[in-house]
């Protein structure tokens, strides 16, 4: 088995054209490899995770993990971005922010959540 990789932290363009940081490991052996999404844990986006997404790679797998609090928190350590995810209020947050995509404007505070039975 060859068990040469590489491993980075990217950005990739998301929904809305939101940049999200992920971590990339590919093997560097010859191709065409399978791929795999490794998804984080509550506390978030850290070492643990990123030697599961290398784990992968070792074994011949391309492997992406997605920061999936690079909304609530961008750039923050794992224990402040989770706390940040489980934040009073950020349903109602997160809520805003779709209807805002959607329609292209910014909803006026609890307003919006009301109109649509939410709040």
């Amino acid at each position: 088995m060859y068990d040469a990789m590489m491993a980075e932290t990217i950005s990739f363009t998301g929904h809305g054209g939101d940049q999200i940081e992920a971590y990339l490991a590919r093997p560097l052996g010859p191709g065409p490899s399978g791929g795999v999404v490794v998804i984080h844990h509550m506390p978030g986006y850290d070492a643990e995770t990123k030697e599961i997404t290398r784990t992968f790679a070792v074994h011949g797998y391309l492997a992406l993990c997605p920061n999936l609090y690079y909304r609530e928190a961008p750039g923050a350590s794992p224990d402040d971005a989770a706390a940040a995810a489980r934040a009073p209020g950020r349903r109602a947050r997160r809520a805003a922010g779709r209807r805002r995509r959607r329609s292209g404007r910014l909803p006026a505070g609890d307003a919006g959540l009301q109109r649509e039975g939410r709040a």
